[in-house]
């Protein structure tokens, strides 16, 4: 799969990974949401996140057994 323009992400709540460089960690890639209310990016554990330039879904996770 190939990393999608921000653009195109999915600004309905919609868990995704987002590539959001800074000077500190210009490697930075991390799970993050558009949020509704707040009209802007967010990330775990509900942080606001400046400026990804780029998003990918999130896998399917493993399956895990009980």
């Amino acid at each position: 799969m190939e990393w999608q323009d921000i653009a195109s992400a999915p600004k309905d709540g919609t868990r995704v990974l987002l590539f959001a460089p800074t000077r500190a960690f210009p490697e930075a890639i991390i799970v993050g949401w558009y949020g509704v209310r707040g009209s802007s990016w967010m990330s775990e554990p509900g942080m606001w996140t400046r400026n990804p330039t780029h998003w990918l879904p999130l896998p399917t996770p493993p399956e895990t057994t009980a």
